[in-house]
């Protein structure tokens, strides 16, 4: 009895693991991670805006303007999807208040 128990535990405890490594890979769904994703490899750094390469002042804030960035490549539906997915976190956060 003891050792079926232990063995459901071992189980159970491999299992668990399992899944929450499979959790840990899968990428954020969250639309503005295009964005980054595609300034970041385009050579921006988040506090590097002194230097012309901040990662939000320099890049996805005028990508979310409309306005092209050297080396950022992104389709307008991602731009929209972030823009929307931006407001209605706003709206959220003054609902609160």
């Amino acid at each position: 009895m003891k050792k079926q128990s232990t063995l459901l535990s071992l189980a159970i405890l491999l299992s668990l693991t399992l899944s929450f490594s499979l959790n840990a890979q899968e990428p954020k769904n969250h639309p503005c991670e295009k964005i980054k994703t595609a300034c970041e490899s385009a050579g921006f750094i988040k506090g590097d805006h002194k230097d012309k390469k901040g990662l939000y002042i320099d890049c996805m804030k005028p990508v979310l303007e409309g306005q092209s960035v050297t080396g950022v490549t992104i389709t307008s539906e991602d731009v929209s999807a972030c823009k929307e997915k931006r407001a209605k976190h706003k709206e959220k956060k003054e609902a609160k208040k």
